[in-house]
């Protein structure tokens, strides 16, 4: 049985999808809104972090694929 990441707790869970993955975790009411926004602000620098082209030499293919995916749907504001 699933159980909240922060605190254990094992009711009332919320999936969160890692923004790199298509792995979901699940975290409580409590923490959920505290997860969702870490998932968020880590996609949101990886975006800007290769968003110079030599760094994006430094990616794997399947790296540089994710970065061209995130890069296109934050543009049109997923």
């Amino acid at each position: 049985m699933e159980s909240c990441l922060y605190c254990g707790k094992r009711t009332k869970l919320f999936p969160v999808k890692m923004w790199n993955k298509d792995i979901y975790r699940y975290y409580c009411d409590e923490h959920y809104g505290e997860a969702f926004q870490f998932e968020k602000e880590e996609r949101r620098r990886f975006i800007e972090y290769y968003s110079v082209p030599e760094r994006r030499k430094w990616l794997s293919k399947e790296s540089l694929e994710l970065w061209e995916k995130l890069k296109t749907s934050s543009d049109i504001g997923i």
